[in-house]
C-alpha cells in the first residue's frame, strides 16, 4: 500500500480544517508549532520556511495521530507529555492538572517575597502539589529552603517525584488527604504554606471547555456547589498545628470567592489578609499571616 505524501502545508491546512470548530486559527497554528517542535525538533521559523517540504511518514503519522487526539478534546500538553511552568518543563499526564499561567504567577509572587531572605532553616509546604510545579519551581529558585509537598493522589505524587528528580531538586513528598481535619499533616512546623486547591463549582462544569472537563482530573478541579470553600476551610483548620506563628499562607482562589475566603481566614486566626489580582485583573490570590 502506497502511503500518501504530506507536505507541511498539507498538514497545516488539515489542522485548520479539522479543528476549526474547537479552536481559533491562531491557536490551531500554535498547537501545530508545539507538536512539530516536540516530534521533529523544528523551530517555528523553520516550519514557516519549509511549507513545501514533504514530511517523512514517521513525522506525518505522528502529527495525524495528534490531530485525532486534539479533535477528541485532548489537551496538547497530554499529547506531548510536557508543560511549561515559568521556564521549566514539567511532565504532565491525566493524573495531574496542566499548570496554569495564574499558578505560575502565584509562584512568582512567592519567589519575589522570599528572594534575598535568609532561608537556611525556612520550611515551605505545597498542599495539593499535583505535578509538583510550585514546589519544584520554588526549590529550584530557593535552594536553601526545605520544601515539602503533599497530595492525596499516589499517581500525582509519582509524577511530581519524577519532575523533582529530572530537575535535580530535593522535595519531601507525602501522601495525605487534606480534608481529614482530624489527622494532622505529618510534617514539621512550616514557615510558609501555599496551595492551589480545587475551587471550580460543579454548576460551572458545563461552561468549561471539553479539553479541561473531560481530560483533566475532576478531583483536582471541582468542589460541591453547596460547599465551595471546603478545601480552604480544611487548610485553615490545619494551620494551628502546621503553620508557625507569623507564618505566611498563600492561596489561589476562585475569582468570585475572594471576600468569603478572606473572612474565613480571619475567623481562623489570620491577620493582614490581602486579596491579590492576577494579570487579568481578577481576584485570584490571597496572602495571609497567621497570628496565633
Amino acid at each position: 500500500m502506497v502511503q500518501k505524501e504530506y507536505t507541511i502545508e498539507n498538514i497545516r491546512r488539515l489542522f485548520l480544517d479539522e479543528l476549526s470548530q474547537s479552536y481559533p486559527p491562531y491557536e490551531i497554528r500554535e498547537l501545530l508549532y508545539i507538536l512539530c517542535h516536540d516530534f521533529s525538533g523544528w523551530s517555528k521559523g523553520r516550519f514557516l520556511m519549509e511549507l513545501k517540504t514533504v514530511l517523512p511518514w514517521s513525522d506525518a503519522s505522528l502529527l495525524l495521530e495528534a490531530l485525532m487526539k486534539l479533535k477528541s478534546g485532548m489537551p496538547v500538553q497530554y499529547i506531548t507529555g510536557k508543560a511549561d511552568f515559568n521556564g521549566l518543563s514539567f511532565r504532565v499526564n491525566p493524573d495531574v492538572l496542566i499548570p496554569r499561567p495564574e499558578t505560575a504567577e502565584l509562584a512568582e509572587i512567592i519567589l519575589e517575597e522570599l528572594s534575598g531572605k535568609e532561608l537556611k532553616n525556612y520550611r515551605i509546604l505545597d498542599i495539593g502539589t499535583g505535578s509538583g510545579c510550585i514546589a519544584v519551581f520554588l526549590k529550584e529558585k530557593l535552594h536553601e529552603a526545605r520544601v515539602f509537598a503533599l497530595d492525596s493522589s499516589a499517581a500525582a505524587l509519582e509524577t511530581a517525584r519524577q519532575n523533582a528528580e529530572e530537575l535535580g531538586t530535593e522535595i519531601h513528598f507525602l501522601q495525605h488527604n487534606i480534608l481529614l481535619n482530624n489527622i494532622n499533616i505529618p510534617v514539621p512546623e512550616m514557615d510558609l504554606i501555599v496551595s492551589n486547591p480545587p475551587y471550580v463549582t460543579m454548576k460551572e462544569k458545563n461552561s468549561i471547555r471539553i479539553n479541561v472537563k473531560e481530560f483533566e482530573p475532576s478531583s483536582a478541579l471541582f468542589v460541591p456547589d453547596d460547599d465551595p470553600l471546603i478545601y480552604y476551610r480544611s487548610i485553615a483548620d490545619h494551620c494551628p498545628v502546621t503553620l508557625s506563628a507569623r507564618g505566611i499562607l498563600y492561596l489561589e482562589i476562585h475569582e468570585s470567592f475572594g471576600k468569603e475566603v478572606a473572612v474565613l481566614l480571619m475567623s481562623r486566626g489570620f491577620g493582614r489578609v490581602e486579596v491579590k489580582k492576577d494579570f487579568f485583573g481578577k481576584d485570584r490570590f490571597i496572602r495571609a499571616e497567621f497570628k496565633t
